[in-house]
């Protein structure tokens, strides 16, 4: 699906990451991967510090066009780890991206890890 399909833009983050110990601030600052087959379901999609910000549009379920749905990055015990939409995190997870973007998703149409 659409989250799955991240992934690949995920671990390009977490490289980043790794190599600079800082988020990319845009696409621009990644060799972004291709997005995948779910790509058709999505308006646009960024990178906004770090973020992965999926913006759903006309191929998508009618319930979510126009939504967003972020995918955030966090640091725990030195890794990256990701918090889809509104989903659980790790109490000791630290938030490290600044970008101020919110899923607007309702959880219903989401997978159950993302709320």
């Amino acid at each position: 699906g659409t989250v799955a399909d991240a992934e690949a833009l995920k671990a390009a983050i977490a490289a980043y990451y790794a190599k600079r110990k800082k988020l990319p601030a845009t696409d621009e600052d990644l060799d972004a991967p291709e997005y995948g087959e779910s790509l058709k379901y999505l308006d646009h999609y960024y990178t906004e510090d770090g973020t992965i910000v999926l913006s759903f549009g006309d191929q998508a379920n009618a319930a979510v066009h126009g939504q967003i749905l972020t995918l955030s990055p966090y640091k725990l015990g030195g890794e990256l780890v990701w918090r889809c939409g509104d989903g659980e995190i790790a109490a000791d997870a630290e938030p490290i991206s600044t970008s101020e973007q919110t899923t607007t998703v309702t959880a219903k149409y989401l997978p159950a890890y993302c709320h």
